[in-house]
């Protein structure tokens, strides 16, 4: 293995952060715009992740409240281990990838934004492909980009989802309980799982 991939939205960056206040309406919004993704790509189509996080904040928020969530949600505020998790695996000399659901350029921007970019080796956005996670599509343009077969990459994610589609993909997986709390028993066992990001960061540099 020498590269993990991490998901963004939700793994390292916590959507808590579009509402400060309120923690719930912010996750919720993400969770619907995954789905508003999924459906999306299910039939064919492709829009900016970000569009789809916009109407979902749009459910629940009106006028210049709304327009101030969005913005927050192009720059949300790191998990509080992120950047620790990120150096523990960079210091077992393992090479940092984000997969994500967003456009390229926005994730890098987000990862500016959280202090996060500079141990990131690559950035790849759904906009290269032209579908969501977990469309195999994207797992694949990811082992392009960083020049790897599956079985050198581990995908950490806080979504039972993207497991499922990276260990389609021949991926290893790691999953973060900060979000979803439990893991659903209908995906394949990840090889970590752990309630912490850095818990899950030196799970994972032992399968090295």
């Amino acid at each position: 293995m020498r590269w993990v991939a991490f998901d963004l939205n939700g793994t390292l960056l916590d959507p808590a952060g579009a509402v400060p206040g309120e923690p719930d309406l912010g996750r919720r919004a993400l969770t619907d715009a995954v789905v508003l993704a999924m459906a999306t790509n299910a039939v064919g189509e492709y829009r900016d992740f970000a569009d789809f996080v916009a109407a979902a904040l749009s459910r629940r928020l009106d006028g210049s409240e709304l327009e101030e969530a969005v913005k927050r949600a192009s720059t949300l505020p790191p998990f509080p281990d992120a950047e620790r998790a990120l150096g523990r695996l960079a210091d077992a000399g393992l090479r940092i990838a984000v997969v994500t659901n967003s456009a390229g350029e926005a994730a890098g921007q987000a990862l500016g934004a959280a202090g996060l970019r500079d141990p990131v080796d690559a950035v790849v956005g759904t906009d290269a492909t032209g579908a969501f996670k977990p469309d195999l599509r994207v797992y694949r343009a990811a082992e392009e980009r960083l020049e790897a077969g599956g079985d050198e990459i581990c995908l950490v994610a806080a979504h039972a989802w993207d497991l499922l589609g990276a260990s389609h993909a021949g991926w290893r997986t790691a999953w973060v309980g900060h979000l979803e709390g439990r893991l659903t028993t209908t995906i394949p066992e990840p090889d970590v799982a752990a309630p912490t990001l850095e818990r899950v960061a030196e799970g994972v540099a032992a399968l090295r």
